[in-house]
């Protein structure tokens, strides 16, 4: 998703230059190092209803994204989407779709699960740090 967007501002970049300063577009695809018939397809290109949705979707995923923080991963990603788009997307597709765009859940640190309490009773020291034994069961 990322070359394809430096190759849009590439073709972008050839148009204007052809519009702005009327340069012959065989030699400006030639100092870019594109094919000619490559830019005169994505004149002529045109998204098909697949692309439109995965952008729709990626634009979903974004906001949700930045509203949470970045704290959803494309698992619990996926969970909210398809309950608030009411469809069946493929976890896949929404791990492309966040690896597209550079996305990654972040890893929350653990709480620690248990509180520190006053000690309520202490034994009393009745060894007194000697633990040598006679016998056996002398101590």
């Amino acid at each position: 998703m990322l070359t394809l967007v430096r190759q849009v501002n590439l073709y972008q970049a050839i148009q204007e230059l052809n519009k702005e300063k009327d340069h012959a577009i065989t030699k400006l695809c030639a100092l870019a190092g594109v094919a000619r018939s490559a830019y005169y397809k994505w004149l002529k290109w045109k998204p098909s209803s697949m692309e439109l949705e995965i952008h729709a979707l990626a634009k979903e995923i974004k906001l949700r994204y930045d509203k949470r923080k970045g704290i959803l991963g494309y698992r619990q990603m996926r969970t909210q989407l398809n309950r608030k788009l009411k469809k069946k997307y493929n976890k896949k597709r929404y791990y492309r779709i966040m690896c597209a765009l550079g996305l990654k859940a972040v890893i929350r640190r653990k709480r620690a699960s248990y509180v520190k309490a006053a000690e309520i009773h202490v034994a009393e020291n009745v060894m007194n740090r000697n633990f040598n034994a006679n016998s056996p069961n002398s101590k």
